[in-house]
């Protein structure tokens, strides 16, 4: 069995990841490095027949353009993972710097129930589409084309199917970095600020 065959039973047995060969680095200190990793505030929706469910994310990124494809990392254990799966599509709703109540409220904290939280955050939804929280930056409803397992998460692939650029184009983004909110300083290409 070749080394690649061997790290995918390890990632894909029972869900875990039994610790690699060549690798020491305890899981907490692996979360503290990536905590310094800033990154953009999503709430990832979706809608369709196993119901309508919302989680806020910032592991997403984009694929390719051609054709148009981002993929979301999502908690097996989180219960958003089988709505997305189950319903074939989410949606990415890229938060503006002042939406970090939105954030908060679809990172669970408030105890606020799933549909209140959809009235809360202005969600319109178009026929069978997941709904697009308002007024954020943009949005990319997507359509899962495929589903990698790996480790804790599943790594779900998406096409873009629908694209929604926010009115406002001076909005900074809502940033996560070292366990707290930030937002982005534009700058000069010589290093200043604006």
């Amino acid at each position: 069995m070749g080394q690649n065959a061997k790290a995918s039973e390890r990632l894909n047995a029972g869900g875990a990841a039994a610790p690699h060969p060549l690798s020491s680095v305890d899981a907490a200190a692996f979360r503290n490095a990536l905590s310094r990793l800033a990154a953009a505030v999503n709430v990832i929706t979706t809608d369709g027949p196993a119901g309508r469910c919302g989680v806020t994310a910032s592991a997403v990124c984009s694929v390719s353009d051609t054709p148009p494809t981002v993929l979301v990392c999502l908690n097996r254990a989180h219960r958003m993972n089988g709505f997305v799966k189950a319903n074939g599509a989410f949606c990415i709703n890229m938060l503006a710097a002042d939406q970090q109540d939105i954030a908060e409220m679809f990172a669970g904290f408030g105890r606020v129930g799933m549909a209140e939280r959809f009235i809360r955050c202005g969600a319109i939804s178009d026929m069978d589409r997941a709904p697009i929280v308002a007024n954020v930056i943009a949005a990319i409803d997507c359509d899962i084309t495929g589903i990698r397992e790996v480790g804790t998460h599943s790594v779900i692939f998406g096409t873009a199917r629908a694209i929604k650029i926010g009115k406002d184009q001076k909005k900074a983004p809502l940033v996560y970095h070292q366990q707290h909110y930030h937002t982005v300083q534009i700058l000069k290409s010589n290093g200043e600020s604006a």
